[in-house]
C-alpha cells in the first residue's frame, strides 16, 4: 500500500488527521468523541495509527480476504448471516453423519 497512512489518495486520513478539507467527507459520530475540539480530535486519531496491527487480528483479517467471510465477531457475522442469507461460517467437512436429512 503506502509507507504513510495520509500517501493514501483515498483515505480519510489527511482530514481526519491532518485537517485537511476534504469535500467528500463529513466527521462520522465515532471521530467527533475523540475530542471537544478540531485539533484533539486529530490528536487522539494520529495516536490510533501509531500502533501495530497484533498478529491475531492481521491473521484474521488475511482469513477473511481468503474465506470471502465477514470480518466481525461471531455475533455480528450470524445477525449478517440471517438478514442476508449469505452464510458466514464454515461448514464442518465430510458427510453428513445418518438422520440429519
Amino acid at each position: 500500500m503506502v509507507a504513510d497512512s495520509g500517501d493514501y489518495r483515498w483515505s480519510g486520513y489527511a482530514g481526519q488527521a491532518l485537517g485537511f478539507s476534504i469535500s467528500m467527507w463529513s466527521p462520522h459520530e465515532e471521530y467527533e468523541r475523540l475530542g471537544s475540539t478540531q485539533s484533539s480530535r486529530q490528536i487522539a486519531y494520529r495516536r490510533l495509527f501509531q500502533e501495530g496491527l497484533s498478529t491475531e487480528l492481521i491473521s484474521e483479517i488475511k482469513d477473511s480476504q481468503k474465506t470471502g467471510f465477514l470480518l466481525g465477531t461471531k455475533k455480528f457475522r450470524e445477525e449478517y448471516e440471517l438478514l442476508t442469507g449469505v452464510r458466514q461460517s464454515r461448514r464442518r467437512r465430510g458427510r453428513r453423519p445418518l438422520g440429519s436429512m
